[in-house]
């Protein structure tokens, strides 16, 4: 199953996309020009101009991307490029005077990422990221890796967003492992757990309680905890309870109060699932 969600912030996800660190170029302003001309920088790079003449000057992009107020001799003024492309600009109190910013794309990358890492079956985890030359429009591909399958399966083709985003979210029913391509890139893989569905509750008539536990695999035989909030605020070990054909059991009420929970460990759970605990039910006397 698979739905679009909600983007998470722009920055959280380019957070994971290796760069070089930014870095802060300089251009002089000098009597008959702009030097250099024409600066090649990269993507989150910053171009600082420094008024190198004895007279006024004003930096103003053609396209309108930026504009400087005017620099008396002397001043700088800086603007961080964090778009891929050709940036003409010239100079409004000597419009003779041009110069170029261009601002090439980083290297090919997308990104990964997985909110929660630990579901409970049924449940589902957000998957986000982003490409790196941060444009719209790019078909990015999400594949599922589930424990125990000979290979990864497509559970998606999305679009990215705004700034380059995507996101897809997905309902695992055993661990799985996770990737994104984008054309020949593939993202880092992360990892999703399951914990194992328990149901914990009275019986109709008050009396008894009942357990239920759901994945994709049976858990008959297995054992499971009964627990006990203890005055340390610990769980404590009750009882045992061996879980019948239908991974359920119906067992009576402990004799003492306090608060009750089921835990099942991971060993009990198997291959692919985490270990797990159903909610809390209070026992009065």
């Amino acid at each position: 199953m698979r739905r679009l969600v909600a983007l998470v912030p722009l920055a959280a996800l380019l957070a994971a996309i290796p760069y070089a660190g930014a870095a802060t170029r300089t251009v002089r302003i000098e009597r008959d020009g702009f030097r250099p001309v024409t600066h090649t920088i990269d993507l989150d790079d910053t171009v600082r101009w420094r008024n190198a003449d004895t007279v006024r000057h004003q930096v103003v992009a053609e396209s309108g991307a930026f504009a400087s107020p005017v620099l008396q001799p002397g001043q700088t003024w800086s603007f961080t490029f964090t778009a891929v492309g050709r940036y003409a600009y010239r100079d409004a109190l000597e419009p003779s005077e041009r110069g170029v910013v261009v601002v090439r794309a980083p290297a090919r990358a997308v990104s990964l990422a997985a909110n929660p890492t630990a579901v409970v079956y049924g449940g589902e985890t957000a998957l986000s990221g982003a490409v790196s030359n941060r444009r719209q429009g790019e078909r990015v591909e999400v594949f599922a890796h589930p424990h125990g399958a000979p290979a990864p399966v497509s559970i998606g083709v999305v679009t990215t967003a705004a700034g380059g985003t995507f996101a897809l979210a997905h309902r695992p029913t055993v661990a799985t492992g996770y990737s994104a391509r984008w054309g020949p890139t593939t993202s880092a893989g992360v990892g999703v757990g399951v914990r194992p569905r328990i149901t914990f509750r009275r019986t109709s008539n008050r009396k008894r309680f009942v357990i239920r536990l759901a994945a994709e695999r049976p858990f008959a035989g297995r054992w499971v905890y009964l627990q006990r909030r203890s005055r340390l605020q610990q769980w404590v070990n009750v009882r045992r309870v061996r879980l019948g054909p239908r991974s359920g059991k119906i067992f009576d009420l402990p004799r003492r109060a306090g608060r009750y929970r089921v835990f099942l460990t991971e060993n009990q759970a198997g291959a692919g699932y985490l270990a797990s605990w159903s909610g809390v039910q209070r026992v009065r006397r």
